[in-house]
């Protein structure tokens, strides 16, 4: 009968609560702004908030971002340790490895009593922006458009990568 009693007193509704990272110690970043293409990314990737220490690809403290029917974010990053430097807009895997970043704010120097702003405007968050950032825009477009002109008339520089690579037909395979 005791047993039954304790298992009866363990039980809840089943409602699983998010994890939150609120603390009183550590330095707080608060990121406004709008925010498309988080539906983009496949399971196991996500568009969070995240601190990073120096010179490390993981994540030591991160938040998704949820934003609103209309892409608004108010999201507020609690309890950053010392050890963070850094605060990214970004993409990271199940594993908090950075795989893309969107915009960043140095807070190595904050305080613990003021909240780091960091307003982002509006920023593209899905796949295609985050291979245009990565990769096209520092390697790609010195010979794929950054002159004017592009390898095997390639243009990949932000205005124009998209309708040259989606849909289109190669013009090297037939």
């Amino acid at each position: 009968m005791l047993l039954a009693a304790v298992t009866m007193a363990a039980c809840d509704d089943g409602t699983i609560q998010e994890k939150s990272y609120t603390s009183a110690d550590g330095r707080n970043v608060r990121l406004e702004g709008v925010i498309e293409g988080c539906g983009a990314w496949d399971d196991g990737y996500s568009v969070n908030i995240a601190g990073f220490s120096e010179n490390d690809d993981y994540a030591t403290i991160a938040k998704v971002i949820t934003p609103d029917a209309d892409g608004h974010v108010s999201v507020l990053l609690s309890g950053i340790p010392e050890t963070v430097t850094s605060v990214r807009l970004c993409v990271l895997n199940r594993l908090r490895q950075l795989i893309a970043t969107f915009a960043e704010v140095q807070i190595a120097s904050a305080s613990t009593r003021d909240t780091v702003r960091m307003d982002v405007d509006t920023v593209n968050a899905g796949r295609f922006a985050a291979i245009q950032t990565a990769y096209f825009n520092t390697t790609c477009i010195a010979c794929h458009g950054a002159t004017g002109r592009a390898a095997a008339g390639l243009f990949l520089t932000a205005d124009r990568s998209y309708d040259a690579l989606v849909g289109a037909p190669s013009t090297k395979v037939t």
